[in-house]
């Protein structure tokens, strides 16, 4: 009964770093998440790229505090994103309902470039690899990865990486 036990115990730990190892490897490059926008299109991150130099993905949630003070931060910041060649997108896997309801609260919309994506519950964690979020990601013109932070970064920091 010990032995099951431990072998159940080693196979999770051995699955959980297999699923790290594999989002790291997922992040070098700008990833091409697909899942469905807030008018309920089914779309992707390149697709909504737009041809810009910068890409910056945020995995949050609405119910994440540290989330709610970062995305206050870009809101109040987003004089900086206008007319800028940067696009934000926010990846979560949380009902869509529940991420129309936030973006009617917050006015998350009104930021310039923002695109929010939820993504179903297996390709965030094979993208994210099971970090908490916030989980901020900044890709460089060439679509690779210049810059991660997970929990809550100064928006000014972002913004230094983001040559705005």
């Amino acid at each position: 009964m010990v032995l099951l036990l431990v072998t159940v115990l080693m196979y999770s730990i051995v699955q959980t770093l297999n699923i790290k190892n594999e989002a790291i490897e997922n992040q070098h490059y700008f990833p091409n998440l697909r899942g469905i926008d807030l008018d309920n299109s089914l779309t992707s991150t390149h697709e909504l790229e737009k041809n810009t130099s910068y890409n910056v993905l945020i995995r949050f949630n609405t119910d994440c505090y540290l989330c709610e003070f970062q995305l206050n931060d870009l809101i109040q910041l987003k004089r900086y994103f206008h007319n800028t060649n940067t696009n934000i997108f926010l990846i979560s896997t949380e009902p869509l309902h529940q991420l129309r309801a936030y973006n009617n609260l917050k006015k998350i919309h009104e930021l310039p470039n923002l695109h929010v994506l939820r993504v179903d519950e297996n390709s965030g964690l094979r993208f994210f690899g099971g970090n908490g979020v916030p989980h901020t990601l900044i890709y460089g013109p060439s679509d690779t990865l210049i810059y991660e932070y997970k929990g809550l970064v100064d928006v000014e920091i972002m913004l230094g990486y983001l040559e705005i």
